[in-house]
């Protein structure tokens, strides 16, 4: 392995020569710690990769600095190089296989054009093609006639520490969940109001929403239109296992770690509820994970390093049920806490990156197995080379858990 050794007493600045030498199994050392190419990209904030990835003026990619230029566009930045130069950023080359409603999905924020830097290229993409994006009030969306009775909750649990007893808080909850509320309205066309947003749920409002174990009838049954509507549930926050049988729980932000199994939302019962739903499809996407630890702690206090086995409930073969990982792993983060892997991992592979090569056809559209492949070679990855952890999306589709050979 080598070593780039460099002065603990100056600011670390890899010029585009040294940057011709670094490769993913090299090193940057100082005078008194040891990174990896990874963990030093991983502190350096945009506009220092940037300073690296472009030069010139017109800036381009820089052609001696790949590890830069890749992690510069891992980011989606532009480091100020303009779409129309031949250097590779194109525009039309680059977001062509995008449809209409993931464009916009990137370059819109609450009616407006995206101002952040990051989403320009898609602010351009747009423009580029005479797309209004509802950024102008014109509808650009307009809900299809076999989506105006669609509904979905959505559920953001991220402040466990005002109402809960013992749990951690999940930062990047609201983020999420936000990210995935546009991405029902933009993207599938489900009407605002056909949305229940709940914000640090308690467990009263989860079982207003999805009903109880003696009742299923809750809200989202009753917004249901019979054999018309499309359900989607979507939840972010805690999931642990409790009790003698590892039953596993989404968990309210007013549970108490100490007694999940009492004042925990039941996956079984989540399940058996929308089974019972009239709904023509019904999808459930968890950015939770069920092993009882988290990317910000455990929600036990247990010492003796003996923990539950949790025991993942079956779904009715109605429901197709995408999950942030299999149940004894940890749903992993951003290393700044802005977003979790899965949740942004699943919305790029949705938008049209998972219908590429090599995870699908290019045919315009993703199917469950290319999102799979998607959310391998990506979410996987970087799991795995931040945090050394193995989490693996899973996705259970009529009974059967899907594979990208299935």
């Amino acid at each position: 392995m080598r070593v780039l050794k460099v002065t603990a007493a100056k600011r670390i600045i890899v010029t585009a020569a040294i940057a011709m030498t670094v490769s993913s199994c090299e090193t940057i050392e100082n005078a008194t710690e040891t990174y990896s190419v990874a963990e030093f990209l991983e502190v350096r904030d945009d506009r220092a990769i940037c300073q690296t990835a472009a030069i010139g003026n017109p800036p381009k990619w820089n052609p001696y600095a790949d590890v830069f230029v890749d992690e510069a566009k891992r980011r989606e930045l532009t480091c100020g190089i303009k779409a129309d130069k031949n250097n590779g950023t194109s525009v039309k080359s680059r977001y062509a296989y995008l449809n209409a409603a993931a464009v916009c999905y990137y370059a819109t924020a609450n009616g407006k054009w995206e101002k952040k830097a990051e989403f320009s290229d898609y602010v351009a993409e747009a423009k580029r093609r005479g797309l209004k994006c509802n950024a102008s009030g014109e509808a650009e969306f307009k809900t299809s006639s076999d989506s105006t009775h669609d509904v979905a909750v959505v559920i953001a649990n991220s402040n466990y520490q005002k109402l809960g007893k013992g749990i951690p808080n999940v930062t990047p909850a609201y983020t999420d969940a936000e990210n995935i509320k546009r991405y029902f309205t933009k993207s599938l066309g489900i009407r605002e109001g056909n949305i229940i947003y709940l914000k640090d749920a308690t467990k009263a409002q989860m079982t207003s929403a999805l009903g109880s174990n003696d009742d299923h009838r809750g809200k989202l049954f009753n917004w249901t239109k019979r054999n018309v509507s499309k359900v989607y549930v979507y939840y972010a926050g805690h999931g642990a296992p409790a009790g003698d049988k590892g039953t596993t729980y989404l968990v309210p932000s007013d549970a108490d770690s100490e007694s999940v199994q009492l004042t925990g939302y039941p996956l079984k019962q989540l399940y058996k509820n929308l089974g019972k739903v009239p709904a023509t499809s019904i999808t459930v996407i968890l950015e939770a994970c069920f092993s009882g630890q988290s990317q910000s702690g455990y929600l036990s206090s247990q010492t003796s390093g003996i923990r539950v086995v949790p025991i993942m409930p079956s779904a009715p073969k109605k429901i197709t049920v995408i999950s942030a990982g299999a149940a004894n792993q940890v749903a992993t983060w951003e290393k700044n806490g802005s977003q979790s892997l899965f949740t942004k991992y699943f919305l790029k592979g949705m938008s049209g990156e998972g219908d590429k090569k090599p995870y699908g056809n290019s045919d315009g559209k993703v199917s469950l197995r290319e999102l799979k492949k998607y959310l391998d070679g990506n979410m996987t990855y970087y799991a795995r080379r931040y945090y050394g952890r193995t989490q693996q999306a899973q996705i259970v589709v009529n009974g059967k858990e899907l594979t990208p050979t299935n």
